[in-house]
């Protein structure tokens, strides 16, 4: 059993690496599309809230609000759409067909699907706070007995062992309810409430494999904070891709479609 999740895992890997060099720079164009509006408007709100020093700005607690209030409007409005797109430019590519890099901006054309792109993401948000709520709790709390018990370099230390366990663990429930977007594109008659918990019920049972890939991908995750999210534009395919082929094995299909068909989508 334990070879078998590793075979899951490496073949995922080895499958979105395929993707990626069979359609090389459509797929890095699809993913600088989508990363570069939110660069932006994270770019705005630091310089609105915070100074050159990184210091924050002398603002009213009404201003504040409202500033990050309207980031999250404008991500809410902007960058969910362009994910929504670049998870179907995925979907197909996994897939086996050929999209173009601005198959991102498809919400922005068709008024129910940019709907149906921020339902989704209202409702993975609703999940993912459902679990990060209790996570956070039960981890500071955590933290906050060890620093009594232990008020020394070994107590700090198993401090940041709990917080990046506790990172992992919230990983692994995110990335079950992600590939509610490969359903959305395969049956495009259910809700986005049933997408999600029907992505969750498929993943339940194989948590061990979603671990497994997550821990894969540490290093790419470290390299990428260290130079500055540069390497995204090339792990962010890597690991949606590596996530969907895993999740095609779970459920035991491979999805295959004919390169013609795909300007019919």
């Amino acid at each position: 059993m334990e070879r078998q999740h590793a075979d899951d895992v490496f073949g995922s890997k080895l499958a979105a690496k395929q993707d990626i060099a069979a359609s090389l720079w459509p797929t890095l164009g699809a993913t600088l599309m989508y990363l570069i509006p939110g660069v932006l408007l994270s770019l705005a709100f630091r310089m609105a809230c915070f100074d050159a020093d990184g210091a924050l700005r002398e603002l009213s607690n009404m201003r504040l609000l409202a500033y990050v209030g309207a980031y999250l409007l404008a991500t809410l409005l902007v960058d969910k759409p362009l994910y929504f797109g670049l998870t179907q430019f995925y979907v197909l590519r996994r897939a086996g067909a050929y999209p173009a890099a601005s198959m991102v901006t498809m919400c922005f054309s068709s008024g129910k699907l940019y709907a149906k792109s921020i339902r989704l993401a209202l409702v993975l948000t609703l999940f993912s706070m459902l679990w990060a709520l209790p996570l956070t709790a039960v981890a500071a709390g955590a933290v906050y007995g060890l620093s009594l018990l232990l008020p020394n370099y070994f107590g700090l230390l198993l401090s940041w062992e709990i917080m990046i366990v506790a990172a992992l663990v919230y990983g692994c429930i995110v990335v079950r309810y992600q590939c509610a977007y490969t359903l959305l594109a395969e049956r495009k008659e259910i809700g986005c409430w049933r997408a999600v918990r029907m992505s969750a019920k498929i993943f339940r049972g194989h948590t061990r494999e979603v671990f497994h890939l997550l821990i894969s991908f540490s290093f790419w995750f470290l390299l990428t904070l260290l130079l500055g999210g540069i390497p995204m534009i090339y792990v962010y395919p890597y690991f949606i891709l590596s996530v969907y082929h895993l999740f095609d094995r779970i459920r035991g299909v491979q999805i295959r479609v004919v390169s013609s068909e795909m300007g019919n989508q």
